[in-house]
């Protein structure tokens, strides 16, 4: 065991060493790079020590990395670099997404775990790193970084050519698409014969501005046939406890954020209120020991009023979602179109508009890029397809020198 001090940095980096066997490196705070100088490359083959280690931090470096490779015992990472690709991670890798230690990074995350020593590549034009011989990675508690699910006991040893990382032009030579799972196989070009057929709920020409679930149409028994699945529990439960407050007088500022979250995982427009309900027993249940009103009711009022003015769910949450739903085909606005590639481009828009309730989305070329595995000129191309097809509606269009990209409203077309 290390022992506990004040230096958290020197703590972690020893705990790495002793535990782990991983080779660490300085490295300058928020940067990707070492110290002016430091020859890192002999940390390729000779681990540091544990004397390295007290003389790199106990003051003089804020940072630290991993060397990648046989030398930190066959360690790789994942280097994920936007919210889409993230996402795409999230959604068709669940399980190894909850239990692979994963560094929430600046822009992304950092997933790691142990390989066969294989080559790092870094394809251009992509948002993901394969990590591994002759890189490393800068790892908590550097600044920018925080362990969503920190290393715990053994690391998982994994096949990193298994997870369909071709789309992002990550291959190996002897890369076969028979080896890999049924889950990994399935990409934007591959879906069911059942996800061809139409479904029957869509979006109105016209979405109001009203949220559905304050409509008093809507009937909250029918909560009780709805069935949540266990991305959508897990992500609900940590929207929660990451807004629960810690005084009092934060229940207000507090249940915004949490209903941005939760507005980015259920699709407002057609989201009983009830299905949330005891999502927010349970933030009221833990809010209760530094609250000063205690009735549910109190909370449960300010939670209503606070999810209908949400105009901005969080952004990464919601195309997880979208795309996954997507993906499933739960709604297939898109049956006009041959390939499968631009439909599911297009049901994305969809569940993302169905998340967005009557706010506009933004979405770049490139984000629908990474969606479909396309370049952004081509996957650009598509969107300017469905404005022109009478899907999509420019509500504002992008700008040079702008930060924002076009936003676009979802117009559901009659179906063939």
């Amino acid at each position: 065991m290390v022992a506990s001090s004040s230096n958290h940095l020197l703590d972690a980096a020893l705990l790495y060493f002793q535990r782990y066997n991983w080779c660490i490196i300085p490295i300058i705070a928020k940067t990707k790079k070492p110290p002016r100088g430091f020859e890192w490359t002999k940390y390729q083959t000779q681990c540091s020590t544990e004397q390295n280690l007290r003389n790199w931090f106990s003051g003089k470096y804020k940072a630290m990395a991993i060397v990648c490779g046989a030398v930190s015992g066959n360690l790789g990472a994942l280097d994920f670099d936007s919210p889409e690709t993230c996402a795409w991670w999230n959604t068709t890798h669940p399980e190894l997404a909850r239990a692979l230690p994963t560094d929430k990074t600046r822009r992304g995350l950092h997933v790691l775990f142990q390989c066969e020593p294989v080559s790092t590549q870094r394809p251009p034009h992509q948002d993901v790193e394969l990590l591994c011989k002759g890189a490393y990675v800068v790892v908590s508690p550097s600044p920018e970084k925080h362990w969503l699910n920190p290393p715990n006991g053994e690391i998982p040893k994994l096949d990193p050519f298994t997870l369909g990382l071709e789309r992002f032009k990550i291959k190996n030579s002897n890369f076969s698409a028979e080896a890999l799972p049924a889950a990994a196989q399935e990409s934007s070009s591959s879906f069911s014969e059942k996800n061809k057929q139409p479904t029957t709920n869509g979006l109105s020409s016209s979405v109001s501005s009203v949220p559905q679930f304050l409509s008093s149409s809507v009937k909250l028994s029918s909560v009780n046939s709805l069935e949540l699945d266990d991305d959508v529990k897990t992500e609900a439960e940590r929207a929660i406890a990451e807004t629960v407050p810690s005084k009092e007088g934060e229940r207000e500022k507090l249940i915004f954020p949490c209903c941005r979250r939760l507005r980015a995982i259920f699709p407002v427009v057609d989201t009983p209120i009830g299905v949330l309900r005891p999502f927010i027993q349970d933030w009221h249940a833990r809010a209760l020991p530094v609250i000063g009103t205690k009735p549910f009711e109190i909370t449960w009022a300010a939670f209503i009023r606070a999810f209908a003015r949400v105009r901005r769910p969080e952004w990464d949450v919601l195309l997880k979602f979208a795309i996954k739903d997507a993906t499933a085909d739960i709604e297939n606005p898109a049956n006009q179109y041959q390939d499968e590639t631009v439909r599911l481009l297009l049901r994305t828009c969809y569940q993302i508009q169905r998340r967005m309730g009557s706010t506009p989305f933004g979405l770049s070329y490139r984000q629908a890029g990474t969606i479909t595995g396309l370049s952004h000129v081509q996957a650009g191309s598509y969107l300017e397809m469905f404005v022109a097809d009478g899907y999509l509606q420019i509500a504002e269009a992008y700008t040079y020198g702008s930060r924002r990209s076009t936003r676009y409203r979802f117009i559901l077309r009659g179906r063939s």
